[in-house]
């Protein structure tokens, strides 16, 4: 009375792995099974290419000055997110200051939930994208 074997066939493997927490080892038996792939953080020209047409198609249409803020606040976005990431790095306490495109799709994100009725001008802007800052990163941040 022992298990009946099964055949799986056509079965394809899909995982990921953090570097920075857990086990930093693969067993050999599971790992012929896999193709590793690394990738590292885009730089500030991939960012701005990533990030700045997403955010000139959104506000493209809106006034003047909505059109001239999405490359300043794209730029600013990216030169926030290079600082904390930075001057915040993790340690055994604050294990969880791990930073990546993750933190500057949600500020973008929030962005693009604007509606040009109530955030067409530019101070508006600018309050808007301090408010999704304030709340993507302090989320992480603690005392």
């Amino acid at each position: 009375p022992g298990f009946p074997l099964k055949e799986i066939a056509s079965c394809q493997y899909l995982t990921a792995m953090n570097p920075k927490s857990g086990t930093f080892t693969v067993l050999d038996r599971l790992l012929w099974h896999y193709t590793m792939f690394a990738c590292s953080m885009p730089d500030e020209n991939d960012l701005n290419l990533i990030y700045g047409p997403i955010m000139r198609g959104h506000w493209g249409k809106w006034s003047k000055n909505s059109r001239d803020m999405s490359d300043l606040i794209t730029a600013a976005t990216i030169k926030l997110h290079k600082m904390i990431t930075k001057q915040f790095l993790p340690t055994a306490i604050k294990f969880h200051y791990q930073w990546n495109m993750r933190e500057m799709f949600n500020i973008f994100q929030g962005l693009c939930r604007s509606v040009q009725r109530e955030h067409d001008q530019a101070t508006e802007l600018v309050r808007l994208w301090r408010h999704e800052c304030d709340r993507t990163f302090r989320d992480r941040m603690t005392t």
